[in-house]
């Protein structure tokens, strides 16, 4: 490069890279952290309701479908229970984030997490992270 600052849509594909490097490695860890990299993936591109609904714990809770250690004594939940908010005690990550998550919010990030795990168990990953095409407003025309 010349050197100049990367454009948000650089950033954004250099995230999502980075993205699809962890879950194809399959290092629970390194999942548990996307959240951080998703944050960047998005950059520059207008974000649903949906995405922005959905709990941050997302990807640790998708980490912990994946073998994760998420269970009491486990650094997954220490972590969270670090985090403004939060109480330590839970018997689990899921339910900490369960009671702590406004039940649509859950309900939202709970859908996305049985999706995520689907697609990375099945091998179904390409595009998994890929900014969304464009939708055409509702009902046709504007």
């Amino acid at each position: 490069s010349s050197g100049g600052r990367n454009p948000p849509a650089d950033l954004a594909a250099q995230a999502r890279a980075l993205m699809y490097d962890a879950v194809l490695s399959g290092d629970p860890e390194a999942i548990a952290r996307l959240w951080r990299l998703e944050f960047l993936a998005r950059r520059g591109r207008h974000v649903n309701i949906v995405e922005q609904s959905v709990d941050y714990h997302l990807w640790p809770l998708v980490a912990c479908d994946l073998g994760l250690d998420c269970g009491p004594g486990s650094r997954a939940l220490d972590r969270a229970c670090f985090d403004p908010g939060s109480g330590c005690g839970y018997p689990s990550l899921d339910a900490l984030v369960r009671d702590r998550s406004p039940p649509w919010q859950y309900a939202l990030t709970e859908q996305r997490r049985r999706q995520i795990v689907e697609r990375i168990r099945s091998g179904q990953i390409a595009g998994m992270f890929d900014p969304p095409s464009p939708q055409p407003p509702p009902g046709g025309r504007p």
